[in-house]
């Protein structure tokens, strides 16, 4: 199902390739906002949700305070991008299932790319370990299982268990 507006794909409704019964879809994917944004990758992804925002590659924002441009995306299984614009949730390795219940809440190029993985806003944060959070802040990485990096700037939560706040703080750096 595609709603349109002005012509423009703005809100798709994408059934899942896994039948129940050989029947009908297990469930659907759900991608609103830009029609850029997507959901998929090399194999079908289901029970994604891609809530808002967006924008083509190239496209302008007349609002200066709008940082980087591109279409949210989830790469994998029940990933979820709430909006803001050029955000990840998955790692995009071809695959749907390693990054499962990855979740962006907003913000711009932030990508939640472990499995149960969260950032939840912000600006270039990543969390890659599984179950990693980034709160916000600007380029801020969880990239040990566990590991939270709460905000500020240029923090990394890298080993196991971590944590990581303020400004430049590194609690055994990742990659």
């Amino acid at each position: 199902l595609v709603l349109r507006t002005h012509g423009a794909p703005h809100l798709r409704i994408q059934p899942s390739d896994v039948l129940v019964g050989g029947t009908f879809p297990i469930n659907a994917s759900i991608v609103a906002g830009s029609s850029s944004n997507f959901v998929g990758g090399a194999t079908q992804v289901r029970g994604a949700t891609i809530s808002g925002g967006g924008a083509p590659e190239g496209d302008s924002d007349p609002a200066p305070e709008v940082v980087g441009e591109g279409p949210n995306r989830v790469s994998d299984h029940y990933g979820t991008v709430g909006g803001g614009i050029n955000n990840l949730a998955g790692n995009g390795s071809g695959g749907s299932g390693d990054a499962v219940f990855a979740t962006v809440g907003g913000g711009s190029g932030n990508i939640a790319g472990g499995r149960y993985s969260v950032v939840g806003g912000g600006i270039g944060n990543y969390a890659t370990g599984v179950g990693g959070m980034v709160a916000g802040g600007t380029s801020n990485g969880a990239s040990g299982d566990n590991s939270i990096a709460v905000g500020g700037s240029l923090n990394c939560a890298g080993g196991t268990h971590s944590w990581a706040a303020g400004s430049r703080a590194k609690a055994r750096p990742g990659s």
